[in-house]
């Protein structure tokens, strides 16, 4: 669906505070509902005569998204853009002047102790190269920032900062930071060097995933997350790209480049609509500086659909689209029934993807019991003999692609035992198998039931 100019209207609208997201999706429901036929009235019409906005609020506005549409029919008149090689959705960050010139990597150590092997990617703002940690005999991953990058301070600021809160942290499920410093003028980091592929990486191969791959990748991105709440941080860029898969079964979160704290801080400072749209939650894409924890909530929940759907929650022509529907439109349940979704996996989606910031789960460690729950009555299901090397394997580790493997195959769900011997057999019957009753359904609370409830003032 293209963005029209009412659509435009209503997003700069919420996201700039002049009106709620309910306001807006109601005024825009409103004039899609008009007649076809007779005078219709315009979408500033609407919103004046509801008494939201003043005459003078409506001519910033209108004025603010005739420039928008100006500026997309011109990018639309021009010819298309060289293809990407990349297929993982964009993040808005600082742009760059040039393609980033990568450091030295002829044979030496222009780190003293750091020998570079190898470079690994390149990213919106730093080189990622493999190294070995002499002193330390082990590999490392060494990011350092683009030249071109060198003397803006506060793309300089955001990466030393990165770079210390990875090094802060000591978490299973985030990539730990071991140094920092300067190469001449370019600062850099070094960080545990991981072994397998991103979850786009897999998503990008495979499409989609399971429900039961889909929820412990989640419950683990979740754990990361509950550590930095722990300490005062949200992430604000949570989504496949930045979750990593290891070839040990382990899963990392990734690029701390957005994280901000929870109260205070640098938020003054900082882009507070930072983040990869598609995954974005309502209030970044409103702007909102007062962002907790549930903003991370609801861009995992965008990763869960993506993971267990095959396709994002919502697209569009641009940025500017995609952004005004996080605000406004609501999931497509049916859309959701119709792949087959179990109700559990239906439930997790909608109540993490909520609007309204009050009914998603208010922390991750309620959801990491939640999904603790779902994932035991998964494995309740599977066939796993007692000290078998499967009782403890990850899910998740068959999805890093190895040349050298076949695919990975699914266990059985139905657990087959030996017949009883002839003497404990009924007299004339046939040999007797048991069967392994699945566990009752953890019963969750509606959506619907949630709104109903009275809230804590």
């Amino acid at each position: 669906m293209p963005t029209t100019y009412e659509m435009a209207f209503m997003a700069i609208a919420s996201k700039n505070s002049f009106l709620t997201h309910e306001e807006a999706a109601r005024c825009l429901t409103e004039y899609q509902s008009q007649l076809a036929v007779g005078p219709r009235r315009s979408i500033e019409d609407i919103v004046s005569e509801k008494g939201l906005l003043t005459d003078k609020q409506i001519q910033i506005i209108s004025t603010a998204t005739a420039k928008v549409m100006a500026q997309r029919a011109a990018v639309q008149a021009s010819p298309p853009p060289a293809p990407s090689p990349t297929k993982s959705p964009s993040t808005s960050r600082i742009p760059t002047a040039a393609p980033p010139t990568p450091p030295p990597s002829k044979p030496g150590e222009p780190i003293p102790g750091i020998r570079i092997v190898n470079k690994l990617g390149v990213g919106g703002t730093a080189t990622v190269f493999l190294a070995e940690d002499v002193g330390h005999e082990r590999k490392v991953a060494l990011k350092i920032i683009h030249p071109s990058l060198a003397k803006d301070e506060k793309a300089v600021r955001r990466f030393q900062r990165e770079a210390g809160l990875l090094c802060s942290f000591d978490h299973l499920n985030l990539v730990k930071g071991y140094s920092q410093g300067m190469m001449g003028p370019l600062s850099y980091f070094l960080m545990e060097y991981l072994d397998g592929e991103s979850v786009q990486e897999v998503l990008e191969r495979q499409k989609h995933l399971s429900e039961a791959q889909g929820l412990e990748i989640i419950l683990e991105t979740a754990k990361a997350i509950d550590h930095m709440q722990s300490r005062g941080i949200i992430h604000r860029d949570i989504k496949p790209g930045n979750i990593f898969l290891c070839r040990d079964g382990s899963v990392k979160v990734l690029d701390l480049g957005f994280a901000q704290e929870i109260k205070g801080g640098d938020q003054g400072e900082e882009d507070t609509t930072s983040g990869t749209v598609q995954y974005m939650s309502p209030e970044q894409a409103r702007g909102q500086r007062d962002l907790d924890v549930r903003a991370d909530i609801y861009s995992l929940g965008a990763t869960l659909y993506h993971i267990v759907m095959g396709e994002l929650p919502f697209s569009g022509g641009d940025s500017l689209e995609v952004m005004a529907k996080q605000v406004m439109e609501a999931l497509n349940s049916s859309e959701i029934k119709n792949r087959r979704v179990s109700k559990h996996m239906h439930y997790f989606i909608e109540r993490m993807m909520s609007k309204d910031k009050d009914l998603r789960y208010s922390t991750p460690h309620e959801l990491v019991e939640d999904i603790t729950e779902q994932i035991k009555g998964f494995k309740s299901l599977e066939y796993r003999p007692e000290g078998s090397a499967e009782a403890t394997t990850s899910t998740v580790m068959g999805l890093v692609k190895r040349q050298e493997e076949p695919p990975p195959t699914t266990p059985s769900t139905t657990r087959r035992l030996k017949p009883l011997s002839p003497e404990l057999r009924r007299p004339g019957g046939p040999p007797t198998t048991r069967r392994l009753a699945p566990p009752a359904p953890r019963k969750l609370s509606t959506l619907d039931q949630m709104r109903n409830r009275p809230r804590k003032k």
